[in-house]
């Protein structure tokens, strides 16, 4: 009955038959029968078509908040079914490939403190991170947050960690290096590097786009290729402040008036899957240790 609940809950989101199919991977008949047999057991209409929407009745709505709590439910239990003792406590900590290279004292330094736990670092890209997520594959993962990517904004908890700006970096000598003010225009004959997160991506070429201005853009797998690049004099890029540490004799930073590039990173909860109690102080002393770190460059 727990997988016919799991349609349910997803064809309440989805609102389509034939979604719902694409993401559990099954056929359209097959999600059509599972919501029948739900129907038949419990002696109620659940579903209802309007205007070629899927829309729950009121009796599916009241059976949508019964059935998310029996599934949460069911995920503690296993979680307390397999819980370890303590000295068998492994944190499994899935981190974005940036956060794991620029913030590793952040992220696992206990100030002397003695671990009481051992550590397993997963560090993944993006697109990893979600998959892992999504598979139930970890309880929660550090990376960047982008609103825009609605799976993530609508099915997980957010704690945001820290906020960062994205700044230019052009080469050493470069002409917009000789201006008092460099302005989104200025990038019109450029070649932009751009890093592969595709959420990434848009974000960077949006800022730019949206002030008709459309440079040449090229692709590198991280930040640390970007700055090779412009080191190199192959083109410009933009990278996030935190990412510059002591790399600015082999580039200069170019600040461009009104363009304004943000992104978030969090640590993302998956909602069906409870933390551990060393889970829970993981989470808290890194949340301890990105104040601390902003307190300390500010």
């Amino acid at each position: 009955m727990l997988d016919k609940f799991k349609t349910f809950v997803a064809l309440s989101k989805y609102k389509s038959y034939t979604v719902t199919a694409q993401k559990l991977f099954c056929s359209q008949p097959t999600i059509s029968q599972q919501i029948k047999v739900l129907e038949k057991h419990y002696g109620v209409q659940l579903i209802q078509r309007k205007n070629g929407e899927v829309l729950l009745t009121e009796k599916g709505q009241q059976f949508l908040k019964y059935v998310q709590e029996i599934l949460q439910l069911h995920e503690n239990l296993k979680i307390q079914m397999n819980e370890k003792h303590r000295e068998d406590e492994v944190i499994s900590v899935y981190v974005s490939h940036y956060l794991a290279t620029y913030f590793f004292h952040e992220l696992f330094s206990t100030e002397s403190e003695k671990a009481n736990y051992p550590f397993e670092i997963q560090s993944q890209d993006y697109a990893g991170l979600k998959n892992s997520l999504m598979e139930g594959k970890t309880s929660f993962a550090i990376m960047p947050y982008y609103a825009e990517d609605d799976d993530m904004k609508n099915n997980y908890k957010m704690e945001i960690l820290f906020e960062e700006e994205f700044v230019l970096i052009v080469p050493k000598d470069h002409e917009l290096t000789k201006r008092k003010v460099v302005y989104t225009k200025d990038l019109q004959q450029e070649n932009v590097f751009l890093p592969m997160s595709r959420l990434l991506q848009q974000r960077i070429r949006s800022a730019i786009e949206q002030k008709d201005v459309y440079p040449k853009f090229s692709h590198m797998s991280d930040f640390n290729l970007i700055k090779q690049a412009v080191h190199l004099n192959m083109g410009v890029g933009f990278i996030p402040k935190y990412a510059l540490h002591d790399d600015t004799k082999s580039f200069d930073v170019i600040d461009v008036k009104g363009l304004n590039i943000m992104r978030q990173n969090a640590v993302i909860l998956n909602r069906f899957k409870q933390l551990s109690p060393y889970e829970k102080a993981f989470i808290k002393k890194i949340k301890m240790n990105f104040m601390k770190y902003e307190k300390s460059i500010s």
